[in-house]
């Protein structure tokens, strides 16, 4: 009997533990800050990310294509770099142990807005659960809080603008569009 209790506090104790963790995650996800946008250069913020994660992209063909090469975007700089850094950290995982990965970095105009592109040559996204990602704590990884793409697409929401995945016939791009 003594056993059984001591089993069932250790029980209830892990599930506290899981329950915090899961409450402050939550918190995280809520206290996203509002945004104070300025104009940011694209090609500067792609490359401040690139040098970021430069250790994690030494196996990948890491390719940046802003055109033009000016283009700028309103925006919070820091939750933009954020919401990049998430957005790379994802594109490596889609192509760890692939020969020949490749990640681009890309920004247009696109009829009046900006759009800015992480695309990668992954497996892609199961179609199951495309329509899933950016549900809070929904991941597929082992090691994922599944806060990213939510925490995502609330940056892009408080600026305004908007976030698209992608399944390509080879990869996952990642769209942030500006107004």
């Amino acid at each position: 009997a003594a056993d059984d209790i001591r089993e069932a506090i250790s029980t209830i104790g892990r599930r506290s533990e899981g329950l915090i963790n899961f409450v402050s995650k939550y918190r995280e996800l809520l206290k996203v800050p509002a945004p104070d946008p300025k104009p940011v250069g694209v090609l500067d913020l792609f490359q401040a990310v690139a040098i970021l994660e430069q250790d994690a992209l030494s196996d990948v063909d890491l390719r940046i294509d802003v055109v033009p090469e000016s283009l700028s975007v309103m925006a919070d700089r820091a939750l933009l770099e954020q919401v990049l850094l998430n957005l790379v950290k994802n594109a490596i995982d889609a192509v760890a142990d692939r020969n020949g990965a490749v990640i681009t970095l890309a920004a247009r105009l696109d009829f009046g807005r900006t759009v800015l592109s992480v695309t990668d040559n992954g497996p892609g996204i199961p179609g199951e659960i495309l329509d899933q990602v950016f549900i809070p704590f929904f991941t597929t990884k082992r090691e994922g809080s599944g806060i990213g793409l939510s925490l995502s697409r609330q940056v892009m929401t408080a600026h305004r603008g908007d976030i698209v995945v992608e399944n390509l016939p080879a990869g996952t791009r990642i769209k942030l569009v500006f107004p």
